[in-house]
Order: structure tokens, then sequence, then C-alpha cells
């Protein structure tokens, strides 16, 4: 392997690297402070917007998951009258159900708190 014809020493190599940057701020002038504004710019932006994006994914994921669990424990009438997104008529019709079948809603909601009791004693 040839031996380069010219080496500089490790202090030559720095004044040289200091001279380079410094030719290239004055021939790129004020504008220099521009582009490394706008680059600390993009940066900051694209922290902000790859955490917004994961933040929306997260709530999209965690509201599709509590539409299953309210869609697995409570019957599509109980929504309704909870969400109060349907009309009077319709709310109407819902309490009524609710009211007949308060007594298996009674017993559902003390299973689910007997079976979380069981759980909670049988984990600690």
């Amino acid at each position: 392997m040839k031996k380069p014809a010219f080496q500089l020493s490790s202090r030559g190599e720095t004044l040289l690297r200091i001279a380079i940057l410094a030719l290239i701020a004055l021939l790129a002038g004020p504008e220099i402070f521009a582009a490394i504004e706008m680059q600390i710019l993009v940066e900051l932006l694209g922290a902000a917007l790859f955490t917004t994006a994961f933040i929306a994914g997260a709530r999209l994921v965690l509201s599709q998951a509590v539409g299953a669990v309210m869609n697995l424990l409570l019957p599509v009438p109980h929504v309704a009258v909870l969400l109060g997104e349907a009309r009077l008529r319709e709310k109407g019709i819902a309490a009524t159900y609710i009211l007949k079948n308060v007594a298996g809603c009674m017993v559902g909601m003390l299973l689910c708190y007997a079976l979380t009791r069981e759980i909670a004693r049988l984990l600690y």
C-alpha cells in the first residue's frame, strides 16, 4: 500500500477543517442561519408529528377496545340509554327493556363483582 504524498498532523487537520468551515460560513452569508433554524424546526416538527400520530393511533385502538367491551358487557338498549344517542321514543323503549330485565342485569353485575374479588383474592 502506498503512503499518501500529503498527510496532515492531527493539529493541521483540525486547523484545515476550521478554515474550511469558516470559508463555507463566509460564502453562505446570513442564509446559513436560516438553514440551521429550518433544520432545527424540521427536527422538532418531526418528533412532534410522530408523537401526535402515535397518540392518535393509541386513542383509536383504545376507543375500539372500549366499544368491544361495551358490546360484550352491555346490550344495545343499555348503551343507547347510557350514551344518549337515541331519540326520545327509542330511549323510552330502551328504558322499558332495562326495567324489565333489571334482575338479570343485577345478577350479571354481582357475578362480575364476585368474579373480580375472587381473582383479586387469588392473585394477592
